[in-house]
């Protein structure tokens, strides 16, 4: 799947450039360790079968089983091998199983199971409709799934296939698409030739597969966008069976736009931020707990940082509480966050469900709640390829925490806070953690007053 996150990667990797470890972050690298044990874990649970062999193909098209631990397959008509993490035997009809150590499926997985499905075809005796099975092991939480595969994800894996043997042979530049691996170690190096091919893919909602349908029709950079009447432009995809409306060509060219000048481009009036808020931000085990309350109370060129800490439950509804007296004391001002609708809303509305007494209080943040990212995001567009906050304080020259680099990273860190006893290692980790989320609390506040100064009159 490397190929199908980041070409250029798979390409440095696969001729001998850059060793695997060379291509991934230290947090990464906990991820997929992560993963190697979380499949480890689920293989030594399973029921030891002990299959001969030479007769194994045989065992796989007379038998309902699920398997762990297969062999690696070869298609030889398709030139491809691999090995999926199992196989539901089903009497012949062998269908993939994929297992992640997450909570949500991600498109990446459709096209993995439809690599498998298409892999062990070979071997099939019995037809069933193409599908596989995705296992997802979240914190606490065990998902099994049914995954359709449809004839254009197939088309996809073919693609994706020819591609591949294209890049092996002839090799490919460096292009920034917002992948793990463009934002780890060859990060610089992807954006700054990017910026300076003037690539389409630095736009936000252009990836590899628009950047092949504008390609056809003879736009290779972001000027070229600027160019084109977005209605005529429109037709021209569409003709080609591009599923784009003229009001996304205009949100590309707003981006273009910012890009080519190297300045923030308004399109829509911003809304009128206060300089007077209260800006929050939370981590949390998903679904399960919050465990870091932080909020900035800010009061024009004054900022008071507050966090509480939580242990357990108990200590939850302690640390919510004391959020809810800062918020009924200060009625009368805007709650900000960012991301804050999909994040820390929904983390909010989970615990009144664990502490019902907080219902009142979380209608209230609703009411008065603004989340920065959906400003940035339906208003405005930024000279860099990512909204994230950390990305948006990087572009406006915020100072950030340098021990804790992001939300995985910090998930990670609490994960194995919770799992060790020693008290200065777990001290240690709750100062990281509370460093960072101070951090990200004056990100937060940096770019209100960035944004509030786009509103001024010059």
């Amino acid at each position: 799947m490397l190929f199908y996150r980041c070409r250029y990667m798979f390409w440095l990797i696969d001729s001998g450039q850059l060793a695997h470890s060379e291509a991934i972050t230290p947090q990464q690298s906990e991820r997929i360790t992560d993963g190697i044990k979380t499949h480890a874990q689920i293989t030594t649970a399973a029921k030891p079968l002990i299959l001969d062999a030479a007769n194994l193909l045989e065992e796989m098209q007379s038998r309902s089983i699920t398997l762990l631990n297969v062999p690696v397959f070869k298609n030889e008509q398709l030139m491809i091998c691999g090995q999926p993490d199992g196989i539901v035997t089903e009497k012949g009809a062998l269908l993939p199983l994929e297992i992640k150590s997450r909570k949500e499926r991600k498109p990446s997985d459709k096209i993995e199971l439809a690599f498998y499905w298409l892999l062990l075809e070979p071997f099939r005796t019995r037809h069933v409709d193409p599908h596989g099975i995705l296992q997802l092991h979240g914190i606490g939480e065990l998902k099994t799934l049914e995954i359709q595969l449809p004839d254009d994800v197939f088309l996809q894996v073919h693609e994706l296939l020819a591609d591949l043997r294209r890049v092996r042979i002839e090799g490919t530049k460096p292009q920034y698409h917002n992948c793990p691996y463009c934002n780890g170690p060859i990060r610089e190096l992807c954006l700054q030739t990017s910026q300076s091919n003037m690539d389409v893919t630095l736009i936000r909602g252009i990836g590899p597969a628009f950047q092949k349908q504008l390609q056809k029709i003879g736009i290779t950079n972001y000027v070229q966008l600027l160019h084109e009447d977005k209605h005529q432009l429109c037709n021209k995809l569409r003709i080609i069976g591009s599923s784009v409306s003229s009001s996304q060509i205009e949100m590309w060219q707003h981006h273009a736009n910012s890009f080519r000048t190297k300045q923030p481009v308004v399109f829509r009036q911003l809304p009128v931020l206060p300089d007077s808020y209260i800006a929050m931000d939370l981590e949390y085990v998903q679904s399960m707990r919050i465990w870091l309350v932080g909020i900035a109370i800010v009061d024009g060129n004054t900022t008071k940082l507050v966090e509480y800490w939580a242990e357990n439950e108990m200590e939850e509804l302690d640390a919510l509480d004391k959020l809810a007296t800062w918020l009924t004391e200060r009625n009368n001002l805007t709650v900000i966050t960012w991301n804050g609708k999909a994040a820390d809303l929904p983390q909010l509305t989970h615990a009144a469900s664990r502490h019902p007494r907080l219902k009142d209080i979380i209608s209230s943040i609703n009411e008065r709640h603004v989340d920065l990212l959906q400003i940035v995001t339906d208003h405005m567009r930024l000279p860099i390829p990512e909204t994230g906050l950390h990305r948006v304080a990087d572009y406006y020259q915020l100072p950030q925490s340098t021990e804790v680099f992001d939300g995985l990273q910090a998930a990670m860190l609490y994960q194995h806070y919770t799992s060790i006893v020693d008290s200065s290692q777990r001290q240690e980790i709750k100062r990281k953690l509370i460093d960072y989320s101070r951090h990200d609390l004056l990100a937060l506040t940096g770019i209100v007053a960035k944004i509030r100064s786009l509103n001024l009159p010059t």
